[in-house]
């Protein structure tokens, strides 16, 4: 695919800032269905969001063999595709203990969110744009990245009369703004359900 970056790709990634954590993965290629999951229904998160709550229709991902789990949406409008991949210490992919995406340029350098490393790519054609974004951290030797994608649409190629702080849509067809301070505060919340679950950390 022809890829070119869309021209309000900039104004993204300073907004949403740069997760740390031969690779393996695993894949939820919807948000409605988990890589891996708990038998029995886990117990509500609290959130401290007044957009966004943690509840039942939230899913739960368990990772047995390095004992951890976190928390995803499946309804909200804003639920992004998500995927965990594990790394060692000295894949290409890894540098200081943060995923980097080759063949796509960086965003703004990355930062530190919880104890992990938050990096941020986006990825584009012409009337579309997938934003991608890594959350990093580490056990043992093993580097887990847990990556979310979300694909909005350009707000002008769709004929979207939003104001001039929203470019994207969420929808297409259809106009339902894109709003990334929203966006970045449904992953926050993602990741602040992440726990270990074993006595070894």
């Amino acid at each position: 695919m022809n890829i070119k970056k869309c021209v309000s790709l900039f104004g993204l990634l300073v907004l949403f800032g740069a997760g740390c954590a031969s690779s393996t993965s695993e894949t939820a290629p919807s948000p409605a269905v988990p890589a891996s999951s708990n038998a029995t229904s886990p117990t509500p998160v609290a959130a401290t969001s007044s957009t966004f709550i943690v509840n039942e229709t939230w899913g739960t991902y368990t990772n047995k063999a390095l004992s951890f789990q976190f928390r995803y949406p499946t309804k909200e409008v804003y639920s992004p595709q998500w995927q965990v991949k594990f790394y060692k210490e000295n894949d290409p992919l890894i540098k200081d203990g943060c995923f980097r995406n080759w063949g796509i340029e960086d965003g703004p350098p990355s930062e530190r969110v919880a104890e992990f490393c938050h990096s941020i790519f986006g990825d584009g054609v012409p009337g579309s744009l997938y934003i991608m974004n890594y959350y990093t951290t580490k056990k043992g030797t093993t580097h887990i990245v847990i990556s979310f994608t979300k694909h909005v649409f350009s707000a002008s190629a769709l004929d979207c009369k939003f104001s001039d702080e929203f470019s994207h849509s969420l929808i297409s067809p259809g106009c339902l703004p894109f709003k990334p301070n929203e966006y970045r505060e449904l992953l926050e919340i993602i990741v602040s359900t992440f726990s270990w679950t074993g006595a070894d950390r």
